[in-house]
This record gives C-alpha cells, structure tokens and sequence, in this order.
C-alpha cells in the first residue's frame, strides 16, 4: 500500500463531491496517473459516508467499521487530518445538540458515548460545580439519568468520562465498605480492603464492561453495554454504577 499526500486525497475528494454517484459516472482516469488506486477510492468513499452521517467519529469507530490502521495513516493521512481535508474537524456536542435533539423540550437526556465523546464541550459549557445543567442528562441506563453521582445523599461527584476518573469515583462509591489502597492506571485495576473482613482484592473498572480485559473476579463499569447474548459469567461478575448508586 502506497501513501498518498493530501494533494492527491484532495483531489479523490473533490471528485467524489461532484459525482455523488461514485463509480456509476465518474471518470477515475486523471486520479489513477497520480498514482491513486481503485483500492484507495473505496476507502475514501466509505470514510467520507461515515463522518458525513457522523463527523464525531474516532479511529477507534474506523477499525471498527472495517478499516486497517494502515488504511487510516496511509490512504487518509490519519483520521484528524482527513476531517480537515473534508471540512469536519470542527464538529462539536452543539453541532451533535442541533442535529439530534429536540426543540419542542426543555429537558434533553443523551447517551453516555455523547457525554464521553464530547465531556470537553459539555463541561464547559453545560456543568458548573460538577454538577450538569439541569436540562441535561445523561442516561446509564433504561432507568438511570443523572446529572451527577450521588455519594451517600452528602456529597456530589462528576459523571466519569475515562477510565482513571471512572476509578476514582468508584472508589469513592465504595468507601463506607472498603478502604482504598492503590490504583493502576495502566491496567485500571483498583486495590482495596474490605472494612470488614480485612482482605485485600483488586477490580478492574471502566467506563464501558466491553472494554473489560483483565481477569480479576469482580469488575466495575459505568456502562454495562455488553450484549445480553455474552456468556452469563462475564455479567454476573460485573456492577454498574447504575447499582452501585443504590448502596451509596
């Protein structure tokens, strides 16, 4: 697979926006003596249909859809770089807000992927005192949306957006039955020590369980999005923030 400069991604770009049809009506043939495949076109084609339906998305969601990391630093230049090229890179949760919510209500709930994609936007301009505006929600699940973590009906706490801030909280969520003892921040597992029984455990927390990947008996998430269809033992073995909430 050849690299391409932005000079030649340019130019797949421009023809692609005058021919919306794509391969049913364009002429390729200038494209190919630069050097560009039909190979990169494809991927330029399906990259320009994804973040035209959602300009918010993430190398992450790219491999996810099917892309190669080659694919992505090679024929786009790396995903930041080809939302400039396409005019996208400045997409922001009010841009999210206008598309996707409704005028009508005075009371908007978002998912948590929203809330995490775009917590800079959202801190800034929608959370005072780590607390969000009471217009906005965040959903955790069918039942739960919050505007804060409720600590033991004292104290309030930022909704996580990471895996380090999910730690923190849930380790505050936790105090009244364990004392912390340490965290890494490299596998997100939390070492604590049952008050009552005095033994030392650890637990991997974060934000989404599909991002589990450790093996330790217990685990925390903010999120549960794991498919009811996964095997029972991995639920059964995960808590949620949402169920943490009623024991603090």
């Amino acid at each position: 697979m050849t690299r391409l400069n932005d000079t030649q991604r340019k130019h797949v770009i421009e023809t692609l926006k005058c021919h919306e049809s794509v391969f049913a009506s364009s002429d390729f043939s200038p494209l190919f003596s630069t050097g560009v495949t039909v190979s990169d076109i494809g991927i330029i084609t399906h990259a320009m249909t994804l973040l035209r339906e959602a300009p918010f998305l993430e190398e992450s969601d790219f491999i996810h859809h099917g892309f190669s990391s080659r694919q992505i630093e090679f024929t786009l230049g790396g995903l930041d770089n080809f939302k400039q090229l396409l005019g996208v890179c400045d997409y922001c949760f009010q841009d999210w807000l206008a598309q996707n919510s409704d005028s009508s209500s005075n009371q908007i709930t978002i998912p948590y992927w929203v809330y995490q994609r775009f917590s800079d936007d959202i801190r800034r301009d929608f959370m005072r005192d780590l607390i969000l505006h009471p217009s906005l929600n965040v959903e955790l699940d069918a039942k739960v949306k919050i505007g804060y973590i409720s600590l033991f009906e004292r104290y309030k706490a930022i909704i996580p957006s990471d895996d380090s801030e999910a730690a923190q909280i849930a380790a505050m969520m936790m105090a009244d039955r364990h004392q912390f003892l340490s965290y890494d921040e490299e596998t997100s597992e939390l070492t604590l020590r049952s008050l009552k029984t005095r033994r030392d455990f650890s637990i991997e927390v974060r934000c989404l369980s599909s991002t589990f990947n450790r093996r330790t008996p217990h685990a925390v998430c903010v999120v549960d999005d794991v498919s009811p269809i996964k095997s029972t033992l991995i639920k059964r073995r995960v808590i949620s923030f949402s169920e943490l909430m009623l024991h603090c």
